[in-house]
Formats: structure tokens, sequence, C-alpha cells
């Protein structure tokens, strides 16, 4: 995974998780999706919950 540094001494990923749709998924959904998502490395979320 590619990280961006964020200020002194902070780095997200250069992929984020879009979190449009998650009020839609059920909380076993939510759960695998955001397990997965840190297990890849990505750190960077974005929309709204």
């Amino acid at each position: 995974m590619r990280y961006l540094k964020l200020g002194e001494n902070e780095k997200i990923s250069c992929i984020g998780i879009g979190c449009m749709r998650i009020a839609g998924m059920s909380e076993k959904e939510v759960d695998t999706l955001v397990h997965t998502a840190l297990d890849e490395g990505i750190n960077f979320p974005f929309g709204s919950l």
C-alpha cells in the first residue's frame, strides 16, 4: 500500500474506502468491510456514515 504524508507525523493510504452507502448495509457487512480494508492497509475513510 502506498501512503501520503499528512502533517508532521501522520500518513494516509492512497486508496480510501467510500462510506456513502454504508447505511444500507447490515452490521455484519460493515464489520467485514472495515476489517478487510484495515487488513489491506486502508486507513482513509471518506463519505458520510
